[in-house]
């Protein structure tokens, strides 16, 4: 069930987009063809991601198209580093530690949990 949508141009991609900014995707852009694949989705219906998008721009390559590819990922989230930085800066030791040091570590309820301590 998807949408249909007419697409004007000549359709010669000049880049391969693959996508992997989870439940996001590109608009077409009719004067500057790409051809877009949406990596992120494959894993919603558990196929092998990489050969899914190396596939989808092997599409590309058979249709005489170039060889040119851009990988998006999400911008960077902050590092453990980035927050430990902040607190010394305002005096605090912080250690940045592993899940498997910490002994107390538990899977969260499929449920969910709030809790503030």
């Amino acid at each position: 069930g998807g949408v249909i949508e007419m697409h004007h141009g000549s359709h010669e991609e000049k880049v391969v987009l693959i996508n992997l900014v989870n439940d996001m995707t590109l608009e077409p852009i009719e004067d500057d063809q790409r051809f877009i694949v949406d990596g992120w989705a494959a894993g919603k219906f558990n196929l092998n991601v990489p050969k899914f998008c190396v596939a989808a721009a092997a599409t590309v390559e058979m249709l005489g198209g170039p060889k040119k590819a851009k990988i998006i990922i999400p911008d960077p989230p902050l590092t453990p580093e980035d927050i430990q930085s902040v607190l010394k800066g305002r005096g605090w030791e912080a250690e940045i530690v592993t899940a498997g040091s910490m002994s107390d570590m538990v899977t969260v309820d499929p449920k969910g949990i709030l809790k503030c301590v």
